[in-house]
């Protein structure tokens, strides 16, 4: 029997910038329904729009942190060596999951509302 090779594809730096920035966004995007709920003032702050409320703030700001996120950490990842981006994809993969998780749970007023009135 002949033995097969085996390829495998790894991420490009693209892919892992874009989970990266991904991760950052939504851990930002969490973190500001939650201080928006806990501070009037910043709920105030980051009504941009009146129809929709503090969410449009809340969304414009995780937009730009991903797209700002996105091109800074590509721009480190360029020219990085291939064993030095496969450890950033397993954790980029890691990071995105848990960031994922993170803001579904932290996004759910049952889970939230208690904490921001602690704050």
């Amino acid at each position: 029997m002949a033995k097969e090779k085996t390829t495998q594809m790894h991420a490009t730096t693209g892919t892992i910038s874009a989970l990266y920035a991904g991760s950052i966004s939504v851990t930002l995007f969490w973190l500001l329904v939650l201080l928006k709920k806990a501070y009037a003032s910043l709920g105030d702050a980051l009504r941009w729009n009146d129809a929709i409320g503090p969410l449009s703030g809340t969304f414009g700001v995780g937009l730009i942190t991903l797209i700002v996120c996105f091109y800074a950490i590509d721009k480190m990842l360029a020219g990085k060596k291939s064993s030095s981006l496969m450890r950033h994809e397993r954790i980029a993969i890691k990071s995105f999951v848990v960031a994922s998780i993170l803001v579904f749970v932290m996004t759910f007023p049952p889970v939230f509302e208690p904490i921001a009135e602690l704050l």
